[in-house]
């Protein structure tokens, strides 16, 4: 299994797709997303099955703009526009560190990339 032992971290994880695969070859799962519907469909399916049920699910929560890591995602104009804030400075105030840190499908909607990129960067463990 490739990602035995490492710890992963899916930030944006929405159902729960790719943290589910990346479980199923070793990956010891962390993720997280502000839906709560997300959220709540991701850790329904994962417990369906014993390779994927020891997966961290975790609702994004707000916090200090200095403190948080976050993504800003805009909602595009045929769904009414709006944004919001995918929060995961809890995290990096527990002092969590990962081998990985992934984001699919999420930096097409991210409106200033560089700093996005950069928000995540606590989280990666320096080793």
């Amino acid at each position: 299994m490739p990602l035995r032992g490492l710890r992963v971290a899916d930030v944006g994880c929405g159902g729960g797709i790719l943290s589910e695969a990346l479980c199923r070859i070793g990956g010891e799962m962390v993720s997280a997303d502000p839906g709560e519907d997300n959220i709540a469909a991701a850790k329904k399916h994962a417990a369906l099955s014993r390779h994927t049920s020891s997966i961290d699910y975790r609702r994004c929560t707000s916090g200090e703009l200095a403190e948080m890591v976050m993504l800003l995602l805009i909602g595009d104009a045929e769904r009414g526009g709006g944004q919001w804030f995918c929060v995961a400075d809890d995290l990096v105030a527990q002092g969590e560190q990962f081998d990985v840190v992934c984001s699919l499908e999420v930096i097409e909607h991210v409106s200033d990339v560089p700093a996005f990129l950069h928000s995540l960067t606590p989280l990666v463990k320096v080793s």
